[in-house]
């Protein structure tokens, strides 16, 4: 027997005689792991037949990694088909980095089956672009190993909730809606968008653009809007994507309202009303409706009816009333099928016996503000004696020391009490009014007027001698007392053509510029007015305009 007889190599030996070999037959990249396995350190495996023996007996490599750049909806997964070599059940994590981080976090952790095999799947749950490894722990005999990054881009296609609950409240020239937000996380904001009529706009760009709201505001006004005019509205709910959803409420701005509600006149049994109607085209009527106490009425339907008065009139006297009660009255401007909110009004009717009631200036100002030299007016026609009698006498007393001035009737109720006074000098005078009635009731009524110097205004122009149509600035120096305030101006202009300027309140140091269109000869005259009663004139200006 030969030495060698019954001598079997071992298998190892074997098999690293033949790598041996091979190896000095073949180039060494050709001896390398695939480009699709990578090893526990990122880099493609088996440069060397050392290596490629390593790997089989223990280094970690993870086959069959996809690289490709993937496109998914939000909501939806991406999955890769792995084998963990050597092959054996390994604990694998599915790591993620969010879009805007580069941070990896644990989205997942599995195992790789008996035979190496593992089914990786990525879940973006935003939008945004994600990147994912798969990383092999490190067991006892094996080392770990980590493949990626795999970018997925996570495309959002899916609306949030619409709005609910949308309500709203109008005026004449404002809606302010009101809803409810959805809960969805991704929701950023509401698109709210306008049209004129009972369709609302279909997309976020249709109709008139009213505001973008951010996530956590669920009311906006919408100002500026026509009296009596439906107006829809569509409220797109959205996210960062722009998937939008939508809810729309169509609504009408209420009608233009009465104006100026007034009493022109309180007896003890009727109150006389005026007011202004509204100028639209549709305007009907108006509707007043009363109540005893202070609250007035608050639709065309609570309180007592008292009348339903046609356009153009503005004026209705309600009779029959109880003496010293306090009314409270709505008016509501109204057409063919809209009503408007209620103009309102509260006071009380006289009360029995006999009573003095004085106002000044009634016509004018009906201010307690006059001016020195000036004349003030003084009515004493809503003074009333006892039911069943007349008054037999007034008289008044201006408070400066000149004479009482005393009338003597009967005066019957269609008789106007009223007479004129001129104080000379400045400061507070106490003027008292005292009324008789055909039983010798008595009754006074105190009025404290503040009597103050009169204005000064003064004016001229910047330009010495204007041409025709060369603009001319006028400089106006216009000074009030303290307590007493400017009402209004008035520039009239003379000569080869007429016209006035004017304006309400206090005229500016600088009126706008006049330009004059024919040449000659022209005067300027200017006025103002105060509350005290006063009307002041400046002195004349006379520009020549040149050709």
């Amino acid at each position: 027997m030969s030495r060698f007889d019954g001598w079997r190599p071992r298998r190892q030996v074997i098999w690293a005689v033949v790598v041996a070999f091979c190896a000095m037959l073949l180039p060494a990249t050709a001896t390398g792991a695939p480009a699709s396995e990578i090893g526990a350190s990122g880099a493609d495996s088996g440069a060397t037949v050392v290596s490629a023996l390593a790997s089989d007996l223990g280094q970690t490599r993870i086959q069959g990694f996809n690289k490709h750049v993937a496109t998914v909806t939000v909501g939806r997964t991406v999955v890769d088909s792995v084998v963990v070599v050597p092959r054996a059940q390994r604990v694998v994590l599915v790591k993620a980095s969010r879009p805007g981080s580069s941070k990896f976090v644990t989205q997942s952790r599995g195992h790789s089956t008996a035979n190496g095999t593992f089914r990786a799947v990525y879940a973006p749950n935003r939008a945004g672009t994600w990147r994912f490894q798969i990383v092999v722990l490190a067991s006892k005999s094996r080392d770990g190993a980590t493949a990626g990054p795999r970018v997925v881009k996570a495309v959002d296609r899916t609306a949030p909730a619409s709005v609910t609950r949308v309500g709203f409240l109008v005026t004449s020239d404002s809606a302010t809606l009101s809803w409810v937000n959805p809960t969805d996380k991704d929701f950023t904001g509401v698109t709210i968008r306008r049209a004129v009529g009972p369709q609302a706009p279909t997309s976020p760009v249709g109709g008139t653009a009213v505001t973008d709201t951010t996530r956590n505001v669920t009311t906006f006004k919408d100002s500026g809007l026509a009296a009596g005019t439906t107006y829809s509205y569509a409220l797109f709910a959205h996210d960062a994507s722009s998937n939008f959803s939508r809810a729309t409420v169509t609504l009408r701005t209420q009608r233009l309202p009465v104006t100026g509600l007034t009493a022109t006149q309180v007896t003890r049994t009727s109150i006389a009303l005026a007011w202004t109607n509204p100028d639209d085209v549709d305007f009907t009527g108006v509707t007043i409706r009363r109540t005893d106490g202070p609250t007035p009425p608050v639709s065309p339907t609570d309180g007592t009816a008292v009348s339903d008065v046609l356009a153009p009139e503005s004026t209705f006297t309600d009779t029959g009333l109880t003496p010293n009660t306090q009314y409270s009255y709505a008016v509501f401007a109204n057409d063919a099928a809209h009503v408007a909110s209620a103009a309102t009004l509260t006071l009380r009717t006289r009360a029995p016996g006999t009573q003095a009631v004085l106002r000044v200036n009634p016509i004018t100002t009906n201010s307690p503000n006059v001016t020195v030299g000036t004349s003030v007016a003084f009515d004493a026609s809503d003074s009333l004696p006892a039911e069943g009698t007349d008054l037999t006498e007034w008289s008044i007393d201006y408070g400066d020391g000149s004479p009482v001035d005393t009338f003597t009737g009967p005066f019957g109720p269609a008789d106007i009490l009223n007479t004129e006074h001129t104080f000379t000098g400045n400061g507070d005078r106490t003027v008292t009014l005292s009324v008789t009635d055909g039983n010798n009731n008595t009754d006074t009524d105190v009025v404290v007027v503040h009597v103050f110097s009169a204005p000064t205004v003064s004016i001229q122009s910047e330009n010495g001698s204007p041409v025709v149509g060369q603009d001319v600035v006028f400089d106006v120096n216009a000074q009030t007392p303290n307590g007493t305030t400017f009402t209004s101006w008035q520039m009239d202009v003379s000569g080869p053509e007429v016209f006035f300027l004017s304006g309400i309140g206090a005229p500016a140091p600088k009126l706008d510029p006049v330009a004059f269109n024919f040449p000659g000869t022209y005067t300027i005259d200017f006025t103002i007015m105060n509350d005290a009663g006063a009307i002041v004139f400046a002195d004349s200006v006379v520009l020549d305009v040149g050709p």
